[in-house]
């Protein structure tokens, strides 16, 4: 595996992308707080850990690949990603996708956490300890405007105080949906889910799968996006491409793969993989052929490797 690095975020305002550390929020051992909007994917995220923080990662909409341990996590909107202090994670060389996402972290320190007395501090702090998955879901109209309201307060400087209450409230009811089973779809939406699945390789009318959940289209696409985080139509660009992966590295061509999976043409298809996954179709089956060969090739003697720069 990449050697692990200590990441160091810093405060940042720009159009997509704002970080603010605990110098801009005032809000005892809130770490960092920060919001990104995705419109198309970015560079992956290597091995990494915060040096005696927790990080809490809310993905508001879209969807994001996380990785501990080897061990790969899919979210999507309403889902929530935690790492414990100075826990290794990474996308694992994944690009970040199209989302929008809100992380935190937390010092773990019971002293004056989130303006907590020291022995309700110490509770939620061994709450926190005692997850025992990083990934969850969540009702994203109960967590959203939480988080929401915590960052605009920050952002506005206005009242700490209030900021960190809607933290604390956020932290409780994270600590109730890791303790319940939550089912993330009903079933109306997850029979869509499921057709949206098995028939990916046609044209999917939304007006189709709306009556499949019994709804009309307008209720569908708003129930749609609420629970599953993406609008029906890109959920389903997402899952085409998802499938074209395959496809590509058993050697099909781009055009092949874009009539197979009922793209209008390829170029369009080449426009959506590119979207989600920061490169071509054909530079994504070049390169993925490439690492294969690379990890069937005999290691180089020592003295013939060129010194990396980490």
């Amino acid at each position: 595996m990449e050697h692990a690095i200590e990441m160091k975020e810093t405060y940042c305002v720009q159009k997509n992308y704002h970080v603010l550390t605990s110098k801009e929020t005032r809000i005892p051992a809130l770490h960092l707080f920060g919001k990104q909007t995705i419109t198309s994917a970015t560079g992956s995220l290597s091995p990494h850990f915060h040096r005696d923080c927790f990080e809490i990662v809310y993905i508001a909409s879209g969807s994001a690949n996380f990785s501990i341990d080897n061990t790969d996590y899919r979210l999507s909107g309403g889902d929530v990603f935690i790492t414990m202090p100075n826990q290794v994670h990474s996308t694992n060389s994944l690009p970040l996708s199209v989302c929008k996402m809100y992380w935190f972290q937390l010092e773990d320190t019971p002293g004056n956490l989130l303006y907590l007395n020291p022995s309700a501090a110490a509770d939620l702090l061994a709450d926190l300890k005692q997850f025992d998955t990083p990934l969850f879901h969540t009702d994203s109209k109960d967590i959203y405007p939480l988080i929401k309201s915590a960052f605009d307060s920050c952002v506005r400087e206005s009242n700490p105080h209030l900021a960190g209450q809607y933290l604390t409230l956020l932290l409780y009811k994270l600590i109730e949906y890791q303790k319940s089973s939550t089912y993330k779809l009903t079933p109306d939406i997850q029979r869509t889910v499921t057709y949206i699945r098995r028939h990916i390789r046609e044209e999917i009318s939304l007006d189709e799968l709306a009556k499949i959940a019994h709804l009309s289209t307008s209720q569908f696409k708003q129930k749609f996006k609420n629970q599953v985080g993406f609008a029906p139509r890109q959920f389903i660009n997402y899952e085409k491409i998802e499938a074209s992966k395959p496809l590509l590295l058993e050697g099909r061509t781009v055009t092949e793969v874009a009539a197979l999976l009922s793209f209008d043409n390829s170029s369009y298809f080449a426009v959506v993989f590119k979207r989600f996954t920061m490169c071509s179709p054909t530079e994504f089956a070049r390169n993925r052929t490439e690492k294969s060969g690379d990890a069937l090739s005999p290691t180089p003697p020592a003295d013939s490797v060129p010194a990396s720069d980490r």
